[in-house]
């Protein structure tokens, strides 16, 4: 087994002394741009999808250990109705208007284009 890591240990040994060689052939500005492109091109392809796929991760890990909190949790009254946590309660109350809004505006523009219609038939332009 000695035998076996010392041949890896020369391989490896080899192997750095040509790499120092070759890039020691290499002008020194033509060896920058390489770095500079090989950074470039790591930093566009491979860097940004990593950083997503953590943070992806480390965003539903978050939510998980959140929503699993006793704050987020419903619960159900002696009528065997489910009750929303206080939580969801106080966000619901501070967001109503914003809610309907989001809920209701299509069909309220539906309704008023329906009623200006009826009115045009009916010989009334707006």
């Amino acid at each position: 087994m000695g035998d076996l890591t010392s041949v890896k240990d020369l391989k490896a040994r080899v192997e750095d002394e040509i790499k120092g060689r070759f890039a020691s052939l290499i002008p020194e500005d033509i060896w920058c741009q390489m770095v500079d492109k090989t950074v470039e091109d790591f930093n566009r392809n491979e860097l940004e999808p990593l950083i997503k796929e953590l943070y992806k991760s480390l965003m539903v890990e978050a939510l998980k250990t959140e929503f699993a909190k006793p704050e987020w949790q419903s619960t159900f009254n002696n009528r065997a109705q489910e009750v929303a946590p206080e939580l969801v309660k106080k966000i619901l109350l501070e967001n109503t208007q914003e809610m309907f809004m989001a809920m209701f505006q299509g069909m309220g523009n539906v309704t008023a284009e329906a009623m200006r219609n009826k009115m045009w038939n009916i010989g009334i332009n707006i």
